[in-house]
């Protein structure tokens, strides 16, 4: 079994849909043996084209247990593989613990952006802990306070990150940041 594009709204947004004004409290707890991938406090998972996100915050305590791989994490959006989407005035808080053999794209605000977002005026405070595993080696890639990975032609401006990133002194990681934990692939991340 696999977990796939979960959000305390809206599991996945395609095409053209405006999201504004919206308020979201939640406590989530997914616990699996099996991959985990898209999780986001508002929405797992943003494709299509021109999709607009204002005006909406999310406070969260989310916990994730896998037993296996968690890929794309996000306070607001687990996977961003959209063109042209926006993000205006929205902001992430609460805390985040995430335990997994192998964990990839993991972000107070979004975990993965893969095409051509803007992000404006939006920030995250989320206090994100990477934890002991069950197998012996455990690796994190891609952790930021902001966005774990960007990748593609996106614009962050006026966008900041104030939460805490940590990990269990047996995790093996690599590319974190305050920020952003990678900003590689295709060029263009302002």
């Amino acid at each position: 079994a696999v977990i796939r594009s979960v959000g305390s709204l809206v599991g996945s947004v395609r095409e053209a849909n405006v999201v504004k004004s919206c308020e979201v409290s939640a406590k989530n707890l997914i616990e699996s043996i099996c991959l985990v991938e898209n999780i986001g406090g508002l929405v797992g998972t943003v494709s299509g084209d021109v999709n607009e996100f204002a005006d909406c915050s999310v406070s969260s305590s989310l916990r994730i247990d896998s037993e296996s791989k968690l890929y794309e994490v996000g306070a607001f959006v687990g996977d961003d593989n959209s063109k042209d989407s926006s993000y205006t005035n929205c902001a992430t808080s609460g805390t985040m613990a995430v335990k997994g053999n192998f964990c990839y794209f993991i972000g107070g605000f979004v975990g993965c952006v893969e095409d051509s977002s803007l992000f404006e005026s939006c920030h995250a405070s989320v206090d994100i802990s990477l934890e002991e595993c069950v197998n012996i080696y455990c690796y994190a890639y891609d952790v930021g306070g902001f966005v774990g990975s960007m990748d593609g032609h996106n614009d962050y401006f006026n966008c900041y990150s104030t939460g805490a990133v940590s990990a269990h002194t047996a995790m093996y990681l690599s590319d974190a940041g305050g920020f952003a934990g990678d900003s590689s692939c295709c060029g263009h991340n302002t």
